[in-house]
């Protein structure tokens, strides 16, 4: 990008970055944290030349020390994640009051969440987003689509989009 090199996240990739098996011989925590330190610095030296670094780590990912030690920098978000989806009645019980009323009122006025394979209605309303905020997406309509077309493929993905009683999409994801 404008002649300096940047390591990034491919559009859309949500996390990204080291992922070490869980400790496969029943090491004990100081082998594990020595073996994971050992990993993460052949990794960081295995880098190109880069003017800017950035990625966001999954979750689960808890040992960024070989980065620090080596002079990355990182900054903390948050993610939330209903870990248990078997069990509907205790994700409604977590849900905030709002929530829990805000999905009511839709209900009543008719509004319903629908799996779908509508890409563009999909891609239509998500662009209504950005729009109304002021910016543009990162990513192009097409680039969607194929990514959509290859989750298809592979059953690794649905469309989930709310839909009014006049059949016009809401929201969608």
């Amino acid at each position: 990008r404008l002649g300096f090199t940047v390591i990034s996240q491919p559009p859309l990739t949500q996390y990204l970055g080291p992922w070490i098996s869980p400790n496969p011989q029943g090491l004990k925590y100081a082998k594990k944290l020595s073996r994971e330190k050992e990993l993460l610095t052949s990794l960081i030296n295995q880098l190109p030349k880069y003017d800017a670094f950035s990625q966001r780590f999954a979750p689960e990912f808890g040992n960024w020390l070989p980065f620090y030690w080596r002079g990355f920098e990182q900054t903390t978000r948050y993610t939330y994640r209903l870990n248990n989806l078997c069990d509907l009645e205790l994700v409604w019980s977590g849900f905030q009051d709002k929530v829990r009323t805000d999905i009511r009122k839709a209900t009543k006025l008719g509004v319903s969440v629908e799996r779908s394979s509508d890409i563009e209605a999909f891609l239509d309303v998500n662009e209504m987003t950005f729009r109304r905020q002021g910016i543009k997406p990162s990513y192009s309509r097409s680039f969607v689509r194929r990514l959509f077309l290859a989750c298809q493929a592979n059953d690794a993905g649905t469309i989930f989009l709310a839909r009014g009683k006049d059949g016009r999409v809401h929201a969608g994801n």
